[in-house]
């Protein structure tokens, strides 16, 4: 599906109550292009910025689509280190275009809040010290809204408006965002996804406050 819009027309903007960092493609001004995107701003005023130096390590932006592409081999960008400590909520608009068990769709620094390709398609877990069960919700080649809290025994992680897998993620601190692989940038474990928006926020939210901004999400993405 083409994404050519000013995508926030219309829409309601994400709340920005504890919101912590904000990565928005529908706003190219927010995108920088060396070979591919070697940085993508942060829209929340905090100025943690996405960023990837190496050429070879970037993504492609999509003007069309208003996406990001991560190719699953090398790909990724990642934030300085930041106090981003439970509990915490972080959504993504994002498809998986392939799957492969092991590869990471984000993570923290270093396996301090991620998500997960699990050992079997399409199934994705989350961890922050201990893995989720299997959530099934994200089909390949499919766009969804990832919607993930971190906080201890009170952890969920869910995909647009279905139910919630629920347990103990466990409690490690983020302390920094990386997008398309492992915290310590293992390029074997960088997954193929398309990006479009990723917002986070240093709180947990509630089902409602989830319910909102996931169907706010899917309004602006254009998914079903």
């Amino acid at each position: 599906m083409l994404r050519n819009w000013t995508a926030s027309f219309g829409r309601k903007p994400i709340p920005t109550d504890n919101l912590a960092a904000h990565y928005d493609a529908s706003v190219a001004s927010s995108i920088t292009e060396v070979t591919g995107v070697s940085n993508w701003a942060d829209l929340s005023g905090n100025g943690r910025d996405l960023v990837q130096l190496t050429g070879a390590d970037q993504p492609v932006y999509s003007a069309a689509n208003n996406s990001i592409t991560f190719d699953g081999v090398s790909d990724f960008l990642k934030t300085a280190a930041f106090t981003l400590n439970q509990p915490e909520t972080v959504y993504m608009a994002c498809q998986q275009v392939s799957y492969t068990s092991g590869d990471y769709l984000m993570d923290g620094d270093i396996n301090t809040g991620l998500i997960y390709q699990g050992t079997s398609s399409p199934n994705i877990q989350a961890y922050a010290g201990s893995f989720s069960s299997d959530n099934g919700d994200l089909a390949v080649g499919s766009d969804g809204v990832v919607a993930v809290v971190f906080n201890g025994a009170s952890s969920s992680i869910r995909v647009d408006n279905n139910a919630p897998v629920t347990g103990n993620f466990g409690a490690a601190n983020m302390g920094s965002f990386t997008l398309g692989t492992k915290g310590n940038s293992a390029a074997a474990q960088a997954s193929n996804i398309i990006v479009y928006e990723v917002a986070i926020y240093s709180v947990a939210h509630t089902a409602s406050q989830q319910n909102n901004i996931i169907h706010d999400l899917q309004q602006k993405w254009g998914i079903s």
